[in-house]
């Protein structure tokens, strides 16, 4: 009862006024740049904390809608890549990663508990390969071998 609101800690930033909280709506190109704009900031800077504090707010943004599944899940997975190289985060981050990668798999997984979340509530192929031109995607290989690691 005795928490301040400095104390605390959120999952997005607040500011005090509201009006600042809102956002305008991204246009899957616009979220794409913004996936761009991150991988640049990975590219051209050295793996530390501050890196992934610049990459997290791109990320953040992106975040915010769910516009298209392939753009969402690239954000989806440079955060969980992100959230790895933190201790606290790192469990989580596994199962992210390996979510991501199960659904591109018809065959029942260690994240997808039915077939029925195999078959009907996993996105159509046409949903999940939509954008794929406009973003840096690995294939799933990738994504299982870097779970291996």
């Amino acid at each position: 009862d005795d928490v301040s609101d400095d104390a605390l800690l959120l999952e997005k930033i607040r500011f005090e006024d509201n009006a600042d909280n809102e956002h305008v709506d991204l246009t899957i190109l616009e979220q794409s740049i913004l996936l761009a704009l991150c991988l640049d900031v990975k590219n051209d800077n050295p793996a530390d904390g501050l890196t992934g504090e610049q990459m997290g707010g791109y990320l953040a943004r992106v975040l915010n809608q769910h516009d298209d599944w392939m753009v969402y899940a690239t954000a989806l997975l440079e955060r969980a890549w992100l959230e790895c190289e933190r201790t606290h985060g790192r469990e989580r981050a596994i199962l992210q990663i390996q979510a991501l990668a199960d659904q591109h798999t018809n065959r029942l997984t260690l994240t997808q508990s039915t077939f029925k979340s195999v078959e009907e509530d996993s996105a159509p192929a046409q949903d999940r390969l939509r954008n794929l031109h406009s973003i840096v995607y690995p294939p799933r290989w990738d994504m299982l071998r870097d779970l291996a690691e």
